[in-house]
């Protein structure tokens, strides 16, 4: 089972006007903030709502464990602005199963590098978000694959409204055993959306073989990239809905 403890988010950002309020969503991009990056990691009730799995077979080969009934599913999400509109921080699917309360924590790195490709921009007309996560431990150690958040839906009232919200839905790709080991040994000491060969490549919204995150709304299902190495193929983990803007991405 992945380890209990994994952190993949993020709305668009309310622009203060004057000194106590705050404009709605810009129509083309994301947040502004001025205040520098603070370490993110905090999963409360603000930032966390109910979780609809695509299946509980999906949510078991997710979890990389067999799931029977499980209960109370919900995602969290921190994020805090790098600055140039680029976010990270942690996010967590939880949910109930016989008795146990199992958490997977996720988390997009903490540098301005590692949250390059997580931002809001505008897709058909929209303002959506992107963000790639990987299981919350040292980028050397044994990880379970690549986890994207997509937001494409807000409900911003405007002037920094508490109840603005945002949905959207969680993607996964699984790394493989590999052959000559029967488990998933560490990868490089770098995120898996800088891998771009081997079975450690979890990149997404390819064109050609550069991450274009604005080029689509959800990860392409392939199995290979430009190069030919094997890609994991993402999968839909589930949907949310109602996610409080503002505690999400600490506006």
């Amino acid at each position: 089972m992945r380890k209990t403890l994994l952190s993949v988010l993020i709305l668009m950002s309310i622009v203060s006007i004057g000194c106590s309020k705050k404009a709605g969503l810009p129509s083309s991009a994301g947040p502004t903030n001025t205040n520098p990056p603070v370490t993110p990691g905090v999963i409360t009730p603000a930032n966390t709502v109910a979780f609809t799995p695509t299946s509980t077979s999906q949510l078991s080969d997710f979890a990389k464990w067999p799931l029977n009934n499980p209960t109370n599913i919900k995602i969290g999400v921190d994020l805090r602005d790098y600055g140039n509109s680029r976010y990270g921080g942690i996010m967590k699917i939880s949910y109930t199963e016989n008795g146990q309360n199992v958490e997977i924590r996720l988390a997009t790195g903490g540098s301005n590098e590692e949250v390059i490709h997580n931002t809001w921009f505008v897709f058909q007309g929209k303002s959506v978000f992107h963000a790639f996560f990987e299981d919350d431990k040292p980028i050397w150690a044994d990880v379970s694959g690549g986890v994207i958040l997509v937001i494409d839906n807000t409900n911003d009232l405007g002037d920094g409204a508490s109840d603005a919200s945002v949905s959207g839905s969680v993607w996964y790709a699984n790394f493989q055993p590999s052959p000559a080991f029967g488990y998933v040994p560490p990868q490089a000491d770098k995120r898996c959306w800088f891998v771009s060969l081997g079975p450690y490549d979890c990149r997404a919204f390819l064109v050609g073989d550069t991450i274009v995150s604005t080029s689509r709304l959800t990860p392409e299902t392939r199995t290979q990239s430009a190069e030919g190495s094997q890609v994991a193929p993402y999968k839909r983990l589930g949907t949310f809905t109602n996610l409080n803007m503002n505690a999400a991405f600490n506006y």
